[in-house]
């Protein structure tokens, strides 16, 4: 089985498992937002150029739901380390591509941007999750109250499950992209999904895979 942490996998079956993926983002982030928000648009991955000699840039999975939220999912195969002013000047500017011509800064209030790194190789960590927003060092007070970048370190999620501590949606999920059998996978992803979708998923695996 190619597992989801491989970048092709991952947005393959997630472009095709839209209802998943939904289930995976809502587990992750607030609960709020499974009422708030409910249709999800795929955007164009690739990052428009300022100029001619500018690095193209490519995210990995960028979605907007209901227009409201956008969420731009990196998969990290990388110490978080080596890759994080890339995510960074990724973030930056997808954020002020939110911006419509004729629209003032303002505006942006009414949009929240996440940009949610799934840190595959990063095992040191006792916590699963850090949040970086921007802030004054001496006031501490939020630059912008709608822009995150959510780390996530999925081998903690993986020791939480197995060591059987936690065993909720978010973690299951999490430990599922981690999955590198089929088996594995199967046994992991049932305890969430319906018949159903699980075989729907399941399937997107397979085909993916072959």
């Amino acid at each position: 089985m190619i597992p989801l942490t491989n970048d092709f996998c991952f947005k393959s079956v997630f472009s095709r498992r839209q209802e998943q993926l939904k289930d995976f983002l809502f587990s992750i982030l607030s609960r709020d937002y499974i009422e708030k928000y409910n249709k999800i648009s795929f955007l164009n991955t690739e990052l428009p150029l300022t100029n001619k000699k500018e690095y193209q840039k490519y995210v990995d999975i960028y979605v907007s739901i209901n227009e409201k939220l956008y969420i731009d999912i990196e998969m990290n195969r990388f110490n978080f380390n080596s890759v994080k002013l890339r995510n960074v000047m990724y973030s930056s500017k997808l954020y002020s591509l939110l911006l419509e011509k004729s629209h003032k800064p303002e505006e942006l209030k009414n949009k929240i941007f996440i940009q949610l790194n799934l840190n595959v190789k990063d095992k040191e960590y006792d916590y699963g999750e850090d949040i970086i927003t921007l802030h004054s060092v001496k006031s501490k007070s939020k630059f912008l109250d709608n822009f995150f970048i959510i780390l996530k370190y999925l081998d903690y999620y993986q020791r939480l499950y197995y060591n059987e501590v936690v065993r909720d949606r978010e973690v299951v999920w999490l430990t599922a992209i981690c999955a590198t059998t089929f088996t594995e996978l199967y046994e992991i992803l049932s305890n969430i999904l319906n018949k159903q979708d699980f075989q729907k998923f399941m399937d997107e695996m397979e085909r993916i895979s072959m």
